[in-house]
């Protein structure tokens, strides 16, 4: 069996599941353009049932698994529990925007070929090209919006729509060997570095963070001399590129935020610490809120924020944000459903760690990938929908191929396929 070409309508649905990935992102830098964002939230969601409506139309062959329940018992659990929350219309618009993306994981798994990542690995530069494109446009107009009062713009992304370039750069950073084109790989390697100038010039601590711990999981997992010499010599190119174009506006970033990097700032004074203590002190004076949440679903910034803002931002941990939904009880599945992520994927990568194909940089890219996500959830993440629709996409994918290796005739020959990847892609 050729696990590497996809049948026909399979290769369909994989190019029309980027093209929708792609169109999340798109909105998502123009959210904040809106005022009332109802209208293009409306779009958003319409443009990801359409997706799924045409899965339905082709009858795509769902692959069963227990490992659904976890997601799908949690978005029902937030969905009944929705009907009490005392502003209805905001809690199913979040409870939408977290359980979209599960549908995501449930298409990857369900895929029948290895064909996703390696597709996803050749088109993620575009994704990058937009962000540079739309970053330069934005800073060079002087539209939009700051991030940080004082420092560069943004434009109209959300802060959901930044950290898509990143982890579309972890992803090309494990598995750059396999892009099919010479050409492809100048054109992500050069995108590459210029929005990691960008993010550096941006500042917010949780992008620099997940490139920093990507970088370095990266070097672990191929701890050899020649990927070290590469690594600084992309940090270097990086560096030279960042200093000639974005340190002036680096610097004007790094006034707006200088009281975070002083000596004596403190992070647990920050109101995202200690307005975790605050939500388990209100769930913790009532027994039946700890175990099954506060009954507002994701309504968290009508009763948490004005404590420590000035107008109304949703909690700052996922975690926290699950946990303030659905108590003990919900927190728990959400967890659970991360274990299992985590532990399939080990388990794949034990069994091809010494092999040095694809396969192995793919496992240890998704290792990578789900502690990121993990991480960063304590800066919250759970309702960003493109983010986490092309998360999931990927991770749903990646371990529905770890259970596949304990075949090792299957293994050589999906090595084989993958080591000729441009000439079986032509072909």
């Amino acid at each position: 069996m050729n696990y590497l070409i996809p049948s026909y309508k399979e290769l369909k649905i994989i190019q029309i599941s980027f093209w929708i990935l792609f169109l999340n992102f798109v909105v998502e830098s123009f959210l904040m353009y809106f005022d009332d964002r109802l209208n293009i939230f409306i779009f958003q969601y319409g443009i990801n049932i359409f997706f799924f409506g045409y899965l339905f139309v082709k009858k795509f062959h769902v692959r069963l698994s227990k490992i659904y329940l976890p997601p799908i018992l949690l978005t029902l659990y937030f969905l009944i529990l929705s009907v009490f929350s005392s502003n209805l219309l905001l809690s199913f618009h979040m409870v939408f925007k977290f359980s979209i993306p599960f549908v995501f994981f449930i298409i990857g798994y369900s895929l029948k070929s290895t064909y996703l990542v390696y597709y996803l690995l050749n088109k993620v530069w575009i994704i990058l090209l937009y962000f540079v494109l739309y970053f330069l446009v934005v800073n060079y107009l002087g539209i939009g919006f700051d991030l940080y009062f004082g420092g560069v713009k943004i434009g109209f992304f959300s802060i959901s729509g930044l950290y898509l370039p990143i982890f579309s750069i972890i992803l090309l950073l494990f598995c750059y060997p396999m892009i099919a084109t010479n050409k492809v790989k100048f054109v992500s390697f050069l995108l590459s570095i210029i929005s990691i100038a960008i993010s550096v010039a941006i500042l917010k601590r949780t992008l620099l963070l997940a490139l920093i711990l990507g970088l370095l999981a990266y070097l672990i997992f191929n701890f050899k001399i020649k990927f070290i010499l590469k690594t600084l010599s992309f940090i270097l190119l990086g560096g030279i590129f960042f200093f000639y174009f974005f340190f002036e506006d680096f610097q004007k970033t790094l006034k707006s935020r200088e009281s975070r990097f002083s000596k004596d700032y403190d992070i647990t004074q920050e109101g995202r610490i200690t307005e975790n203590f605050y939500v388990l002190d209100i769930l913790g004076k009532d027994q039946l809120k700890l175990w099954f949440g506060s009954g507002e679903i994701f309504n968290d910034q009508k009763y948490i924020s004005y404590v420590y803002y000035e107008d109304e931002r949703e909690l700052h941990n996922s975690f926290v944000r699950i946990f303030w939904n659905g108590g003990i009880f919900g927190l728990s599945l959400y967890l659970y459903f991360y274990w299992v992520q985590i532990i399939l994927m080990v388990k794949a990568f034990l069994k091809v760690k010494t092999n040095p194909t694809f396969l192995r940089a793919l496992f240890s890219f998704g290792i990578t990938f789900l502690v990121l996500r993990f991480l960063n959830d304590f800066s919250s993440g759970a309702t960003y929908l493109g983010f986490n629709a092309f998360c999931y996409l990927i991770i749903g994918n990646i371990i529905y191929l770890g259970s596949l290796v304990g075949n090792r005739s299957r293994i050589k020959e999906k090595t084989i396929l993958f080591k000729n990847g441009k000439r079986e892609l032509n072909s």
